[in-house]
């Protein structure tokens, strides 16, 4: 029998209840299963309304499936036998995040079927905020201190808790609005880049490094007027930090109230660019290891600040190497959770390290038992990796290839024939693959796995990459599209109101970017088609203008102008030839921001439409189109300057 914290009915049946099963929750599911002990899931955060991070929950008929025994909702509570949910699927035992009418189902769902509950387990982000709560009320006593919640929950009171434990903490300020930034960077003495996050976050959603003031104004108001945050909420702050240089770890632990012990250590390898991080690769190591001396100690050191005393916790950090001192140097922590981090790295560290059991010690740490650790936490001659699978472009799936056979094993977040996103963080990546064995084996799979072990994509179909502008009178032949408009190219003569027979054809492609990766490929594109259409005798023209999707305030002074120029060229506003049919096609990445502010600007000043008009118009060709606020705010004045770009610039910088 599993002994609870606080002595109440022997005769009931054990129950432990897991909030929110999201992290390696099969696993610990399992363990529960093989202790003996009724297993309650509970939804605190369902991810309604993220539709980016929700495929992560499972849902009702899931958490059967698999095992539990009893799974809560806002309503009721539904044993196997119960009916099914309510319509519209399975919405969040926390409704309001109400933790006391919780408790109150969680103590008749004990009375009703002769269970107790023994341990409450987090296994989500928003879950760690309320486990604690909800066991203290339920009278258990193996439980973090509740006084240090919030340490475990919210970014800024973490860091400030952390501080003052004499650990050191990056640079950090919250901001409540977008036009503080300039006097937070000022005040912080802050170096480009910087970093702008919600106070409450899922590994890397809603997290962006920013290169310039500009820039990071305009995450800061993603953030605080944009979607709901990953807990639900709606975010009335956003964080302003500082970017720590050096390599990144993730070091996981599992604390009792008589030590608090590393179980393993991850070197992560990643990119940076266009302000998101994309991983490639963690990599296990030895946490014995004496370059990882400060690490170890410095995370176990932030675990106890902020008052974990009972079960997993992880820390992500990033430290410098120190050649005189053959070790890593002057940790500083990045993010901290009092759970079981993700990407399967406690079953690889089973996998590698004999005679660990973490799943079972993770149940026993919640029970408040003693827990047996191995003498080692040292891999020795094994080795285990996470690959990480991205989506290169966005566009439709077309093929999965798996011909590796040497590895522990992958999942994907979606099939063939899906249409994604180009992956920029943790939730939007196609896949992970898991390696686990002898050293120099998962050394030399994980040289290899990208060739064998990919995601192919393709572009999505031409309607979805561009439209034709209609509805203005004399205008037939401008198009707006996204940066996979540049392969489909032809199809702007497919249409029946475009080149007459015979005629003489030109073909201007404005792009608008700003990422010189992304310039080279649509340069690359342009290319292919040129070879296949001039052979047609049909002329291509490709012009590239440097244009940032943010709220610069060059922009009515600089890129615009120049963008309005080459579509005057294109549309021979500028010129008097005739017989040649021309057409403009404008781009950018998504076809969402850029080109749609400039292909609206072009509307007003050269045909006259307002600025609800133009809009209009480019919506019908782009129904995704979604200006940033910058780009909104210089179509605003450039229409109460009566269409003056020059007057527009002047009335945009004395706001």
């Amino acid at each position: 029998m599993v002994k609870c914290g606080l002595a109440r009915d022997d005769t009931a049946k054990d129950a432990i209840l897991i909030l929110d099963p999201l992290t390696e929750w099969r696993e610990v599911l399992g363990a529960i299963k093989r202790k003996g002990v009724i297993a309650i899931a509970g939804i605190c955060n369902s991810l309604e309304g993220r539709d980016d991070i929700g495929h992560f929950m499972p849902n009702e008929a899931t958490l059967y499936e698999a095992g539990f025994d009893f799974v809560l909702f806002t309503h009721l509570f539904q044993g196997r036998n119960a009916s099914s949910a309510p319509p519209g699927g399975s919405p969040s035992i926390f409704n309001g995040f109400d933790v006391y009418s919780a408790t109150q189902r969680i103590k008749l769902l004990e009375k009703e079927n002769y269970i107790r509950v023994c341990s409450v387990i987090p296994l989500s982000e928003t879950a760690v905020g309320y486990c604690d709560v909800v066991a203290s009320l339920l009278g258990i006593s193996s439980h973090n201190p509740i006084n240090t919640v919030l340490a475990r929950s919210d970014k800024a009171i973490m860091k400030e808790c952390i501080a003052d434990a004499g650990l050191r903490v990056a640079k950090f300020a919250r901001i409540k609005r977008t036009c503080d930034v300039p006097n937070v960077v000022s005040n912080l003495s802050l170096q480009f880049p910087i970093v702008i996050k919600t106070p409450q976050g899922f590994s890397t959603k809603d997290a962006y490094i920013c290169d310039s003031e500009n820039d990071a104004m305009s995450k800061v108001d993603i953030i605080l007027n944009g979607k709901v945050a990953p807990d639900r909420r709606i975010p009335t702050l956003a964080l302003i930090e500082e970017y720590i240089g050096g390599e990144e770890f993730e070091v996981n632990m599992m604390s009792t109230p008589v030590r608090i012990e590393c179980t393993d250590v991850w070197l992560y390898r990643k990119t940076i660019g266009e302000g998101v991080v994309r991983y490639i690769s963690a990599d296990m190591m030895d946490p014995g290891e004496k370059k990882l001396e400060m690490i170890v100690a410095y995370a176990t050191q932030v675990a106890a600040a902020v008052g974990t005393v009972y079960g997993a916790a992880y820390l992500k950090l990033k430290a410098t190497y120190c050649e005189e001192k053959q070790q890593y140097i002057d940790p500083c922590m990045i993010e901290f959770g009092a759970r079981i981090s993700g990407g399967r790295k406690t079953t690889l560290t089973r996998a590698v390290v004999k005679g660990w059991q973490p799943f079972e010690a993770l149940i026993d740490a919640h029970c408040g038992h003693n827990i047996t650790f191995p003498q080692s936490f040292s891999p020795g001659d094994q080795h285990a990796c996470q690959l990480f699978l991205p989506h290169q472009i966005s566009g439709k799936v077309t093929e999965f290839k798996e011909t590796l056979s040497t590895y522990h094993s992958h999942v994907l977040l979606g099939k063939v024939g899906d249409v994604v996103e180009r992956t920029t963080d943790i939730a939007s990546f196609g896949g992970f693959v898991w390696l686990a064995g002898p050293k120099q084996a998962v050394k030399n799979d994980a040289q290899t796995v990208w060739e064998f072990f990919s995601l192919q994509t393709e572009p999505v179909e031409k309607e979805f990459n561009m439209g034709r502008i209609t509805g203005v009178p004399n205008l037939e032949s401008l198009w707006i599209g996204n940066l996979f408009s540049l392969s489909q190219i032809d199809s702007i003569l497919e249409n029946p109101k475009s080149a007459g027979s015979g005629s003489m054809v030109e073909i201007t492609i404005l792009t608008l970017l700003s990422s010189s990766r992304l310039k080279n490929f649509a340069r690359d594109c342009v290319d292919k088609q040129k070879e296949k259409l001039e052979s047609k005798g049909i002329a291509i023209h490709h012009i590239v203008v440097d244009l940032k999707d943010n709220c610069d305030p060059n922009f009515l002074s600089g890129p615009l102008p120049l963008a309005v120029d080459k579509i005057d060229d294109a549309m021979c506003l500028s010129s008097s030839i005739s017989g040649v049919h021309k057409y403009c096609l404008i781009h950018c990445a998504k076809g969402e921001s850029r080109s749609v502010a400039v292909a609206a600007a072009w509307l007003m000043l050269r045909r006259g439409l307002t600025l609800q008009d133009a809009l209009a118009k480019v919506k019908r060709a782009r129904p995704n189109a979604n200006p940033n606020l910058g780009f909104v705010a210089a179509l605003h004045a450039i229409e109460a300057s009566n269409n003056d770009i020059d007057q527009a610039a002047k009335r945009l910088c004395t706001k």
